[in-house]
C-alpha cells in the first residue's frame, strides 16, 4: 500500500528532502499515540510539512474508544495494521484502511486491554484541490503524472535529480514505474464538507 500526501500546487515542486525523528508517545486517554507529522490533538511533531496534515500510531490499550475531532476540510483514514478497528461503527480487517470525510469527530474502537495492544495508524490532512493519484504519484493533472514518470524513469537510468536515490541505493535497483494507461489520467474531486 502506498500513501501519499496531496500538496497544494505552490508546494508542489519543491526540492527533496527527508527528516528522520523517532516519536516519543503521548497519553490519549488509555492509549499511546505517537505522532510522527502535523498535528493531532494537543500534539505536534517537529517534522516540516508543507500543507496541514496528521499523522500518527496509534497503540490502543484498551476497549475505549479513541475520538479525535476533525477539522474542517479534513478528511481521515485509518489504517488497521494488525488486528481488526471499528471505525464509526463500521469494522475495518487488518490491513484495510477506513476513510472518514464531512464529518466533525471520528471514533476508532478494537479489542484491546492492558494485556493486548492493538496498533492502527491515523492519516488525515486537508484536500486543498483537485489532484490526480497514479502509481507513486500524486500530481495536479495527467501532464504532471507524465513529467514525473519520465523524471523517475531518468532517475533509474542514473540521469536524472529530481527522484535522487537516498544515499547508497543504486538507481538501477528501484522498482520501474508501470506504463501509462491510454486514456488520460482525470483528478479526483473532494465535496466540501
Amino acid at each position: 500500500m502506498a500513501l501519499g500526501l496531496v500538496l497544494p500546487a505552490a508546494e508542489r515542486h519543491r526540492a527533496a528532502s527527508v527528516e528522520e525523528f523517532a516519536p516519543e508517545p503521548v497519553r490519549f486517554g488509555d492509549h499511546e499515540v505517537a505522532i510522527f507529522v502535523g498535528e493531532l490533538g494537543w500534539e505536534d511533531s517537529p517534522v516540516e510539512v508543507f500543507c496541514p496534515a496528521a499523522g500518527a500510531e496509534v497503540r490502543f490499550a484498551s476497549h475505549d474508544p479513541l475520538q479525535l475531532a476533525i477539522p474542517d476540510g479534513w478528511e481521515f483514514g485509518i489504517l488497521a495494521l494488525d488486528e481488526p478497528l471499528t471505525v464509526e461503527g463500521v469494522a475495518v480487517p487488518p490491513g484495510h484502511l477506513a476513510v472518514v470525510a464531512g464529518q466533525d469527530s471520528l471514533s476508532v474502537s478494537v479489542g484491546a486491554d492492558a494485556g493486548h495492544v492493538v496498533r492502527a495508524l491515523v492519516l488525515g490532512g486537508e484536500v486543498p484541490e483537485p489532484f490526480v493519484p497514479w502509481w507513486n504519484f500524486v500530481a495536479g493533472d495527467h501532464d504532471e503524472v507524465v513529467a514525473w514518470r519520465a523524471a523517475y524513469e531518468e532517475a533509474r537510468a542514473g540521469g536524472s535529480t529530481s527522484f535522487a536515490p537516498p544515499p547508497g541505493v543504486d538507481p538501477g535497483s528501484l522498482v520501474a514505474a508501470p506504463p501509462l494507461p491510454s486514456v488520460r489520467l482525470l483528478p479526483k474531486h473532494r465535496s466540501p464538507a
